[in-house]
């Protein structure tokens, strides 16, 4: 609730067609909170 939580700094965005890099960066370690951006 301060802001203090760096929330920002645990997403990463990935367009929808690298779901499958997404799926295997999560499962590495390299990114705790894959996103996926859907297309226009």
């Amino acid at each position: 609730m301060a802001g203090r939580f760096p929330v920002e700094r645990m997403i990463t965005f990935y367009p929808l067609a690298d779901i499958n890099r997404a799926a295997a960066e999560s499962s590495a370690g390299k990114s705790i909170k894959p996103v996926l951006r859907m297309p226009h």
